[in-house]
């Protein structure tokens, strides 16, 4: 399960397994639908809003990106990868 979850990016060091609660998955599934709402809507300042929305979920849910930034959460696609994480997770 450890190999499954650092595929997908997420931090098994600061997110033991079975520590998330179930409201913190709520609680992403709203920011990803947040981030939804923003790209579908156009809004020309949408960048500062997704970009803090994605600190947001990196912030309930660990990621293990290294050295690198994680990536903003901009794009449909992305958000359909989040959510197989979320679901991955509430599985266990």
């Amino acid at each position: 399960m450890k190999k499954v979850l650092a595929d997908l990016n997420i931090d098994v060091d600061r997110l033991p397994l079975g520590k998330l609660q179930r409201d913190q998955i709520t609680k992403c599934y709203k920011i990803l639908l947040q981030i939804q709402k923003i790209l579908l809507s156009g809004d020309k300042n949408k960048e500062k809003f997704i970009s803090s929305l994605s600190n947001d979920f990196y912030s309930i849910i660990p990621h293990n990106y290294g050295i690198k930034k994680p990536v903003n959460i901009d794009h449909l696609l992305r958000i359909k990868d989040k959510i197989k994480v979320l679901e991955t997770v509430s599985a266990i």
